[in-house]
This record gives structure tokens, sequence and C-alpha cells, in this order.
């Protein structure tokens, strides 16, 4: 029992750990899962990233591209900028001078406008102060006039107009008032034709003629009555038409008038308007005839500083003319003084030159000479090592005889103690070696001559050589000689030209001051030129301003008559709306006087009509 709990117990046990392996293996299933979609994403990832870098770098390479392109775009606006900088400033140049030009020009206009404004002054002076304010006065209390008289005809107006809306209510209720008794009447005449049709039925028998007769009188009455009351009402009607066309036609005559009165009114504002205006302008004219005044004084005052200053330069022309005159003197004596030491310089180089071409010539000669004779004592001195050598070798090979020879001697005295034949042969043998010896012996003298000789042809050719050095080093001093004459002669040529420069600015500045000349000459007639001118310009403006001033003079006559005529039209339409304003009032109390007359009767009548129906 115990082994098979405990079987159980392990097998139990086993199953919890295959439980747990299970679990745990799909718990590293789903991590690696997990981890294999994270490495696909990561992937994903990275070859995102990869793409996005390559686009961030074809977008960097197409940037940097595109700023190359704006740098080299800058680079040649920068370019076109300098040069339009350079157009600017020439522009500006232009511009200052352009400038100076208009001053000058505005100079030459301040002069125009201040003459101007002196005729004007005096113009304004002679023109009478007092009567223009006379004028104004008069011009203004004209105005204030008008206007009084347009408040009293618009008060006239309004009261008009009250008492037409007046009459027009009185009129409605005129006109209600005969329709309540049209009303009225048609009552009457229906309760009377009530009654008769009753009273004929009930008293046919019983009334008597009499009374009828009294009913056909008072109806006779009353049908007269109603038709005068109705010719009556057709008469109000008429004088209603006739006082609301009279209405019409003095409203028309109103709105004329007051179209008049505005127009003349306008009129008078606007020469008002004009006369302010002109007094403005006055007023300005004074201020810029005071501010001319003061600018007359300072182109005076500049005027007055110029002609100081055109005497100062005319005073240092003169000094500058003068000192150009002696400077031209002094240039002329200094050019002759030069141009002779030029020529004597010139013909001293030529000379010298000539001297040293032929020396040069000379010692050119000679030098060929003597490298002719180095050349040959060269050949020489070849052909005498070849000898000395020569000699040299057959003189050894005589020493190396001769030495034999004492040798033999030697031997032979040696030998002379030996027999007789030996002696024999030893005399023969010393006979014949001194017959050489003797040859030798000359030809050694002969070789000795000869090396003496050609020891002192040797030394004639170092002699010669060395005279031939010299005649190099003199050469070279005669180079060296040459070289400093060149150089001197290139000094002289360029102080002929420094003196050539000097002239030609000599003559520049003569070139220049013969044109200043000409320019103040030239600025002197333009000036004369722009003075004429100028008068002439004054007095054309003296002629238009005396032909203006009449226009203005002649304006303002013309503009009093107008004034004028409009005063006495706003007269004879102020006497006009009075008397059309007096009809008025006579045609509405005519009016209200009938109309009270009428409602009197009218009144009578109701009370007669009332005391009858009772």
């Amino acid at each position: 029992m115990l082994e098979v709990q405990s079987s159980e117990i392990a097998i139990e046990s086993v199953s919890s750990l295959l439980d747990e392996g299970s679990k745990s293996f799909s718990v590293l299933f789903d991590t690696f899962l997990d981890f294999k979609t994270s490495m696909c994403q990561f992937s994903l990832q990275q070859k995102n990233i990869i793409s996005n870098h390559e686009k961030l770098n074809s977008y960097l390479m197409e940037k940097v591209s595109e700023l190359e392109n704006e740098k080299c775009l800058l680079h040649n606006q920068t370019v076109d900028l300098q040069n339009q900088i350079e157009e600017l400033k020439l522009d500006a140049q232009n511009s200052e001078k352009s400038l100076r030009e208009l001053l000058e020009q505005q100079d030459l206009e301040k002069g125009e406008y201040l003459s101007y404004m002196q005729v004007l002054e005096k113009e304004i002076s002679g023109l009478s102060s007092c009567s223009l304010a006379k004028e104004k006065e008069s011009l203004r209390k004209d105005v204030e006039k008008t206007r009084m008289k347009l408040k009293e005809t618009e008060f006239k107006l309004k009261n008009a107009i009250q008492e037409k809306t007046k009459l027009e209510g009185e009129k409605a209720s005129a006109e209600r008032e005969i329709k309540r008794l049209h009303g009225q009447n048609s009552l009457l005449e229906r309760d009377m034709n009530k009654r008769d049709s009753l009273a004929g039925r009930r008293r046919d028998s019983v009334m008597s003629d009499s009374k009828r007769t009294k009913n056909l009188a008072f109806e006779q009455t009353l049908q007269e009555e109603y038709k005068k009351m109705e010719v009556y009402v057709f008469e109000m009607e008429t004088k209603m038409t006739s006082l609301e066309e009279e209405l019409a036609a003095v409203y028309r005559e109103k709105e004329d008038a007051v179209s008049i009165s505005e127009g003349l009114a306008s009129e008078l504002e606007n020469l008002s308007e004009k006369l302010s205006t002109s007094n403005l302008e006055l007023e300005a004219l004074q201020e810029e005839l005071l501010a001319l005044k003061q600018r007359l004084e300072e182109s005076e005052f500049e005027q007055q500083k110029m002609e100081g200053s055109i005497k100062m330069f005319t005073e240092e022309k003169e000094d500058l003319a003068m000192q150009l005159t002696d400077s031209l003197l002094e240039m002329e004596e200094e050019r002759a003084i030069w141009s002779a030491k030029e020529k004597a310089s010139i013909e001293a180089i030529e000379e010298k030159s000539k001297v040293y071409n032929i020396e040069i010539t000379s010692l050119s000669r000679e030098m060929s000479e003597v490298r002719n004779e180095l050349e040959s004592c060269r050949k020489e001195c070849k052909v005498l090592r070849e000898r000395l050598t020569s000699c040299e070798e057959t003189a050894g090979q005589k020493t190396c005889s001769m030495e034999k020879s004492f040798e033999i001697d030697q031997v032979n005295n040696d030998k002379n103690i030996t027999g007789a034949l030996s002696k024999r042969s030893e005399e023969m043998l010393s006979s014949n070696s001194e017959m050489c010896g003797i040859h030798q012996c000359e030809e050694v003298n002969m070789l000795r001559k000869e090396l003496s000789f050609l020891s002192k042809e040797r030394e004639g050719l170092l002699t010669r050589i060395r005279e031939l050095s010299e005649l190099s080093n003199d050469y070279q001093s005669l180079n060296n000689q040459l070289c400093v004459m060149s150089k001197e002669k290139d000094k002289l040529v360029t102080q002929i030209e420094e003196q050539q420069k000097h002239a030609i600015e000599e003559e520049s500045l003569n070139k220049r001051y013969n044109d200043l000349l000409m320019e103040a000459k030239f600025q002197v007639e333009e000036l004369t030129r722009r003075i004429s001118s100028m008068e002439l310009k004054i007095h054309k403006d003296q002629v238009e301003n005396g032909i203006e001033k009449a226009k203005l003079r002649m304006r303002l006559r013309g503009a009093q008559a107008r004034l004028d005529a409009f005063r006495s039209r706003y007269k004879e339409t102020r006497d006009e709306s009075d008397h059309m304003n007096r009809k008025f009032e006579e045609a509405s109390k005519n009016l209200k006087e009938q109309l009270a007359t009428k409602g009197v009767e009218v009144l009578s009548l109701k009370k007669e009509l009332a005391a009858k129906g009772l």
C-alpha cells in the first residue's frame, strides 16, 4: 500500500511536473512566437530605417545639389548685385549732377519768383485794402440779410403749411358734416315718405287740404334749402379747388423762390468762399512775399558772397595766369637748356659709342687673331709635346745605351787583365763603342739644344698665354665698361623720357588751363544768356500778371454786377412771396368767415330740424 501510495504520489508529482513543463513549454513557445514576431517587426523596422536612410541620403544629396545650385545662383546674384551697385553708384553720381543742376535751376527760379513777388507786392500795395475790406463787409451784410430773409420765408412757409393743414382739416370736417347732412336728409325723406304713407293711409279721410298744403310747403322749403346747400357746397368745392390751385401756384412760386434763394445763397456762399480763399491766398501770398523777401535777402547776401568769391576767383585766376606764364617761360627756358644738354649729351654719347664701337671692333679683331694664334700655339704645343715625348724616349734609350757602354768599359777594363785575344777584341769593341759614344754624345747635345729651344719656345708660349689672359681680362674690363656705358645710356634715356613726360605734363597743364579758360568764358556767356533770358521772362511775367490782374478786375466787376442782379431778383421774389402770403391770408380769412357762416346756418337748420322732429 505504501508503495502504491508512493507510486501515486510520484505519478502525481511527475504529472504535475509534466503539466508545469507543458505550461513552461507553451510559455516558451509563446515567447518564441512573440520573439519571432518582434524579430520580423524589427527586420521590417530595420528595412524601413534603411529605406528611410537611403531616402534621407538621396534627399540630402538633392538638397546639397539644390544648395550648390542656389549657391551658384546667389553668387551670380551677388555679381549682378555688385554690377547693380556699381550702376547705382553711377546713377547716384548722375543724380548728384542732376541735383546740382536742379539746385542751380531752382536758384534761378528763386530769382525769377522773387522778382515776380516784388511785382506782386507792388500791385497788392497799389490795390486799396480799405475797398476790399468794405466790399467784404458789404458782402457779409448782404449774406446775413439773405440768410435772415430765407429764415423768415421758411417761417412763413411753415405757417402757410400749418394753415393749409388746418384748412384741409376744416374741409374734411365740412365734408363730413355735409355727408352727415345728406344722410340726415335721406333719413328725413324716408321718414317723411313713411309718415306721408301712414298719414295717407290713416288720415286720408281725416286730413284736410290745409295740412297737406303745409306739408307740401315745408317739403318745398326743405328742398329749396337742400338745393341751396348743394349749390353752396359746389361753390365751396370750386373755391377750394381754386384755393388749392392758388396754393399749388404759391408753392411752386415759393419753391422757385426757394431754389432761386438757394442758388443765390450758394452763389453768395461760393462768393464768400472765393473771398475767403482770396483772402487766404492774399495772406499766403503775403507770407510767401515775406519768405521771398527773406530769400531775396539771403540770395542777395549769397550773391554778395558769390561776387566776393568771384572777385577772389578772378584774382586767383589772374595770379594763376601770371604764375602759369612765369612757369611756362621757366619751363621753356629749362626745356631749351635741357634740349641743349640733351643734344650735347646725345652727341657725346654718339661719339663715345662710335669710339667704343671702333675699339670694340679692333679688340674683336685682335681677339680673333689672338684666338687663332692661341689655336696655332696649342697645335704647336701638341706637336712639341709629342716631340718631347719622343725625344725623352730616345734620350732614355740613349742613356740606357751609354750605361751599357760604361758597363762594357768596366767589363773591358776588368778583362784587360785577361789575354791578348781578349785585348784585341776589347780594343775592337772599344773602338766601336767610342764611335758609338761620340755619335750618341752628338745626338744628346743636339737633343739638349732642341730641349733648350723647346723650353724657350715654351716660355714664350707661356708669356703669350699670360698676355692673352691679360687681354681677356682687358676684354672683360672693356665689357664691364661697355655695360656701365649701356647703363649710363639707359639712365640718360630714362632721364630724357622723364623730361619728355614733364614736357607732356606741361603741355597737358597748358591744355587744361586753356580748357579752364574756355569753360570760364563759356560759363560767363551762359550766365549772360541766362540773365538776359531771366530778364525777358521777368518782363513776360510782368506783362502776363498785368493781363491776369485786368482779367481778375473784369471778373470782379462782373461778379459785382451778378450780385446786384441777384439782389434785385431776391428783392422781387421777396415782394412776390409777401404778396402771395397776403393773398393767401386774405383767402384763408374769407374761407374761415364763409365756413363760420355756413356752420352757423347748418347749426340753425339742425336746430330747426330737431325742433320739427320733436
